[in-house]
């Protein structure tokens, strides 16, 4: 990310639980004998981190970023990121921050939908039957739940187009809705589905500072996301035809 600050887009999404979730959290404050919790804020209510979004579209943006022939660091070998590929221009690495920042999604007052505990059990693979003391406890979060959190992108243009960036955060959205759509643990067996919506977007910029507007200007996803998409294609496409090298320092 840039050491000034150009645009800034506030997002507000929603994450929909469209399966039982299970997020993991600390054991200290549960049951006992409670195996798998959840993680809880200091109100004891669920919450999905910014950090397990963050996760799920990054390393789904680099599995994708590869499969089309685009350079993408590798993590370990460049001590947390080159700062330069796609996935770091997004989301951080290099010593350099991200473009897009995704804070916690809170579960909301009308969501309904409130913890239990399932049971599991571990199969033994040769038998196919239940393995001997193999039966553990793991809480989820209802199908249904809701949550609501922020997010924000930072210096959305390129030379591609103005809302560069914040396209490439839309389409992972969708590519993650459509493709991926899982969040947490369990979801070879099932749990995790999900579906994120983009509930309201605003733009705040530096001369909207200067001239003490800091309510900031409402953008139509529907009339931005086409264009920025196409932009973030665009710059994607650039990428590929070798014009914008990973940097080797």
């Amino acid at each position: 990310m840039e050491n000034v600050l150009k645009n800034r887009v506030v997002i507000k999404y929603k994450v929909v639980a469209l399966s039982d979730m299970h997020i993991g959290g600390q054991s200290g404050n549960m049951p006992a004998g409670l195996d798998n919790p959840i993680i809880k804020d200091n109100k004891g209510k669920p919450f999905v981190p910014g950090s397990s979004l963050k996760g799920v579209l990054r390393s789904s943006f680099e599995r994708l970023a590869k499969g089309a022939g685009i350079k993408v660091c590798d993590l370990d070998e460049k001590r947390g990121g080159c700062g330069n590929c796609p996935p770091c221009l997004l989301f951080g690495g290099g010593h350099k921050s991200g473009a897009i920042k995704i804070r916690d999604a809170f579960i909301t007052d009308d969501s309904g939908k409130h913890p239990y505990i399932r049971d599991g059990v571990r199969i033994d693979r040769k038998s196919g039957k239940a393995a001997s003391g193999a039966k553990y406890d793991i809480e989820v979060v209802q199908k249904g739940a809701k949550f609501e959190g922020g997010m924000v992108v930072e210096n959305t243009a390129t030379p591609d187009g103005e809302y560069t960036i914040l396209g490439g955060l839309l389409s992972l959205i969708d590519f993650f809705n459509e493709f991926v759509a899982g969040i947490g643990g369990g979801t070879s067996k099932g749990m995790g589905h999900a579906k994120l919506a983009i509930l309201e977007m605003k733009e705040f910029t530096a001369n909207d500072y200067l001239e003490g507007k800091f309510n900031g200007k409402a953008l139509d996803l529907e009339a931005v996301k086409t264009s920025a998409c196409n932009s973030w294609m665009q710059y994607l496409l650039s990428r590929l035809e070798g014009k914008n090298e990973i940097s080797e320092q």
